[in-house]
C-alpha cells in the first residue's frame, strides 16, 4: 500500500555508565582504580533504499528507539556500544523537524544515511580519572542522556518524467507500455490511486517515468486524488502532459484546468518543461491532427506529438524527444541532481566505501560558553560541552562535584561567577542542572 507521509518519533539510545571499582586482588591490596567506561548509545540512522517506493511499512509504529550503551565493569571491561537502529526510507524521502517545520535533509542519493539523533556517550570509569594527584578517584561518569526528536517523514518519488493529464486519458496505459510499470488500467476515472515508477530503457539508455492520479480542477484546493500527489513531480527534468485526442474539441480548455492547478500548488511545477502528448492520435485523420496543431500553436505549444499507447503508434518518436530532454536537463543541471540538500547544523561526509552520510556537527571546545542571568537573579550557564560534562557528573558523590568545579575553574566559569557575587553554598545552573557554588572546591 502507498504511503507518503508519516509523522513519528525517534530517540537515540542513552550512555552506558561508568563503573567505579578497584582491583582486589590477593597479595595486591591496593591494586588501584579499574572501573571501565561505559559504552556509547546507538544513533537513529535513514538509511535510502532503491527498491522501496512507500512509506507504509513505517506506519504501524509511533517511537523508534536505538539500543543503550552498556555500562562499564570492573577489571578495565568496557561497556558494549548500543547497536545503531537503522530505518529503511525510499530515496526522495524529506526529513523535517515536527517542532520547527526545519528541513533536515533530503535524502536524494542510494544508499544515503543521515543521523537523526545521536546516541548518548558513555561515561568514563574511575580508572580514567587517575592521576598523580588523583590516584584513586571514587567517582564515575553517568551516561549521557538519550536524544529525542519529532520527526515528518514525506515522500517526493524521484523520477525523470512525470506524466500529468485529467482522469482517464491513458496515463496508466502509457507508462505499461514504455516501461516496466504494471499500473492497475480499467476504463473508469481514477483508476490510478498512488502514483506509479517505471524504468525505461531506450538505445541503451535508462530513465525513470512516474504518473500520478488524474488532476481535475480544483486539485489544488483537495478535490480529486492528483492535488495529494503533486509534490511527487517537483523533482521531475520533464512533465509529459497527455491529452486525449477523443476531446479535440476541449483540448485547449483540458490543458489550461491542469496547468493552472500546477500554478496554483507550487511555482516549481508551474515552470517545468512540457511536452504535450496527444493519446488515440491513431482515430484521428491528417485534417483533425492539423486542425488540434493549429489549437496548440494559438496556445503557445509548439511541441506536440501524437502518438497511440494501445497500438504503439509514435511510441519511438516519443521515447527519442524524451531521452534528448532529459539528457539535456541533466547537462544544465548537475548540482541540483547530485547535492543533497541538509540543514546548516549538519555535515556532509563520504565514507571509503561510497556512502553519503550526514551527521550533527557537535561542538567539543569546552571554552565556548556564555553565561545570562534569569529574572528571578538565577545564574545560567549555557554551551554545549560543558552542559554534557554537568549532566554526567554524578553530584551525589563528592569526587565528582570536585572534578565538575575542576573544569568550570579551568575555563573560567568559577572567575566570572566570583565577580558576578556568588558565594559559597548559591545556586546557580548549568542547562537544565542546578549546581551548588563550592568555591572550596575548585
Amino acid at each position: 500500500m502507498f504511503c507518503d507521509e508519516i509523522h513519528i518519533k525517534v530517540v537515540s539510545g542513552k550512555g552506558g555508565d561508568g563503573c567505579v571499582s578497584f582491583r582486589r586482588e590477593k597479595y595486591i591490596p591496593k591494586g588501584g582504580p579499574d572501573g571501565g567506561n561505559g559504552g556509547r548509545g546507538g544513533n537513529v540512522v535513514f538509511v535510502t533504499n532503491p527498491h522501496l517506493n512507500t512509506l507504509y511499512k513505517l506506519r504501524g509504529k509511533k517511537i523508534f528507539k536505538a539500543q543503550a550503551g552498556q555500562y562499564g565493569m570492573g577489571n578495565k571491561r568496557h561497556g558494549a556500544d548500543g547497536a545503531d537502529l537503522l530505518i529503511e526510507v525510499p530515496v526522495g524521502t524529506s526529513i523535517y523537524d515536527e517542532e520547527t517545520g526545519k528541513l533536515l535533509a533530503d535524502l536524494t542519493l542510494p544508499d544515503m544515511r543521515f543521523i537523526a539523533v545521536e546516541g548518548g556517550r558513555g561515561g568514563y570509569g574511575n580508572e580514567h580519572f587517575k592521576s598523580s594527584t588523583r590516584q584513586s578517584p571514587e567517582f564515575a561518569e553517568l551516561g549521557d542522556i538519550a536524544q529525542e526528536r519529532s520527526i515528518r517523514l514525506e515522500l517526493k518519488l524521484v523520477a525523470d518524467v512525470g506524466i500529468i493529464g485529467l482522469p482517464s486519458v491513458g496515463k496508466s496505459t502509457l507508462i505499461s507500455v514504455i516501461s516496466n510499470a504494471r499500473p492497475k488500467i480499467a476504463d473508469y476515472p481514477f483508476t490510478t490511486l498512488i502514483p506509479n515508477l517505471g524504468m525505461v530503457t531506450h538505445k541503451d539508455y535508462s530513465f525513470v517515468v512516474s504518473d500520478i492520479p488524474g488532476l481535475i480542477e480544483g486539485a489544488s484546493e483537495g478535490k480529486g486524488l492528483g492535488h495529494q500527489f503533486l509534490r511527487h513531480i517537483e523533482r521531475c527534468s520533464v512533465l509529459v502532459h497527455l491529452v486525449d485526442a477523443g476531446h479535440f474539441d476541449s483540448i485547449t480548455k483540458d490543458i489550461a484546468v491542469i496547468n493552472n492547478e500546477l500554478a496554483r500548488y507550487s511555482e516549481i511545477l508551474a515552470q517545468k518543461k512540457q511536452l504535450l502528448v496527444v493519446n488515440k492520435g491513431d482515430l484521428l485523420d491528417a485534417e483533425l491532427q492539423s486542425m488540434i496543431l493549429e489549437q496548440m500553436k494559438a496556445a503557445e505549444f509548439t511541441d506536440v506529438l501524437f502518438i497511440s499507447a494501445v497500438t504503439h503508434a509514435g511510441l519511438e518518436p516519443l521515447l527519442d524527444r524524451l531521452m534528448g530532454m532529459v539528457q539535456t536537463y541533466k547537462q544544465a543541471h548537475p548540482l541540483e541532481l547530485s547535492e543533497p540538500i541538509y540543514s546548516d547544523d549538519a555535515e556532509l561526509v563520504h565514507l571509503p566505501d561510497g556512502t553519503v552520510l550526514l551527521r550533527p556537527h557537535f561542538a567539543k571546545d569546552t571554552e565556548h560558553w556564555t553565561i545570562s542571568e534569569q529574572e528571578d537573579g538565577k545564574l545560567v550557564i549555557h554551551g554545549t560541552r560543558i552542559e554534557q560534562i554537568a549532566r554526567m557528573t554524578d553530584m551525589a558523590t563528592v569526587g565528582g562535584l570536585a572534578r565538575l568545579h575542576d573544569v568550570l575553574e579551568k575555563v573560567g566559569i568559577t572567575k566570572e561567577l566570583t565577580k558576578r557575587h556568588l558565594f559559597e553554598g548559591d545556586v546557580f545552573a548549568i542547562g537544565d542542572i542546578d549546581v551548588e557554588f563550592m568555591e572550596t572546591l575548585a
